[in-house]
């Protein structure tokens, strides 16, 4: 409804991901891999990094009917409504809580958001001082290195730093095999 209300009192089915709930997820730093354990979401990768979230019951890598927002702000490509997680995608330790609605909201939040919406809450400097920084790495040569820094100086400023540095291996795609020059 887009005001703050009770998850029993939403006219819809709401799914929230709070701040303990996504500490608690050790080792996953996107937020595609954080909501993929939410019921009724269905998340199809692709690639090391790349990934789209549906609701439960929709089919298909690019569909664009499952409305993606930060702090409100559409995530989507311009021309396709595709999100590119790899480059829009904030940093795990920058994420206060991800709210999941499921159904049409097309009425609220314009025709992208046929199935549902997933809206990331950002952590506020002024509310979450909390600083961290976290470094992890995967079979697949997959590092990671990500932060927060979070400082209030006076009454009426704070600065919130988030950052991420990301290098991964991608997976081999097609003919592997090399002809006798060395190509493909």
């Amino acid at each position: 409804s887009k005001f703050k209300q009770k998850v029993t009192q939403a006219p819809s089915v709401v799914q929230i991901m709070n701040n303990a709930t996504i500490r608690r997820q050790v080792g996953v730093f996107d937020f595609n891999r954080l909501v993929s354990s939410v019921k009724g979401v269905d998340v199809t990768y692709f690639g090391v990094q790349g990934a789209q979230i549906n609701a439960r019951g929709f089919d298909g890598a690019f569909n664009t009917r499952f409305r993606q927002l930060h702090d409100g702000l559409y995530m989507g490509e311009l021309v396709t409504g595709l999100v590119f997680s790899s480059m829009s995608s904030p940093p795990k330790e920058s994420i206060s809580k991800i709210d999941i609605v499921f159904g049409p909201q097309a009425a609220l939040y314009g025709p992208d958001a046929a199935q549902g919406l997933l809206n990331i809450i950002p952590k506020h400097a002024r509310y979450d001082t909390e600083n961290e920084i976290n470094f992890s790495l995967s079979n697949h040569s997959k590092f990671r290195l990500g932060g927060r820094y979070s400082k209030i100086y006076n009454d009426i400023s704070a600065i919130d730093i988030s950052f991420e540095a990301l290098k991964a291996k991608e997976f081999p795609y097609g003919n592997t095999d090399r002809d006798s020059n060395g190509d493909y």
